[in-house]
């Protein structure tokens, strides 16, 4: 038993001092971010091709909630605010293919009571363009191509149901279009 809380403790030293998910090195961070915008301290950051032209884009979440996108030396800001309350997992930004020549990006924070708030950008002409704003207040979820929203649907009488919407992707529209109950 001592041995076993010996190294628990001493493997949440060793993460406590390196450190953990979100630590970036300075070096990763490009310097035309770092020029125009030398207060906001960087959180996160992905690099991925988001508009399939075989050059990476760099998506840029920084601790201030501000969410970035940079394309060649073009840096957009997206969105703000991308902070989620005290005790709650931290935000969190994320890719993911909606279809076979689509890749978006999901922003996704968390607060109270348990609501889940995402915002889903895609390129186009090289310009960050929101398709999809949702909150669930049981979560929101990425399934395979599909973006998951789950949420309470308040009977009359008190009480509530899980209600779950699923948000696919249209290539022929270019927007999301849900099935099952919209909130």
């Amino acid at each position: 038993m001592k041995k076993t809380l010996s190294l628990l403790l001493l493997m949440i030293l060793i993460f406590g001092v390196v450190g953990v998910q979100n630590t970036v090195e300075a070096t990763t961070v490009p310097a035309v971010f770092k020029q125009k915008f030398p207060r906001e301290q960087v959180d996160q950051i992905k690099n991925v091709d988001l508009d399939n032209d075989r050059k990476n884009e760099t998506i840029i979440l920084s601790k201030q909630g501000n969410l970035f996108i940079i394309k060649n030396k073009n840096v957009q800001w997206m969105a703000r605010q991308i902070i989620s309350e005290e005790d709650f997992p931290p935000p969190q930004i994320l890719t993911f293919k909606p279809s076979k020549n689509e890749v978006h990006v999901v922003a996704m924070y968390y607060y109270g009571p348990s609501n889940t708030q995402a915002y889903v950008y895609r390129l186009s002409k090289g310009k960050a363009k929101n398709v999809l704003n949702i909150m669930g207040d049981q979560a929101v979820k990425i399934s395979g191509s599909n973006i998951i929203q789950k949420w309470k649907k308040y009977r009359d009488g008190g009480g509530w149901d899980m209600v779950v919407t699923t948000y696919s992707w249209n290539t022929k529209q270019l927007k999301y279009v849900s099935k099952g109950i919209k909130p």
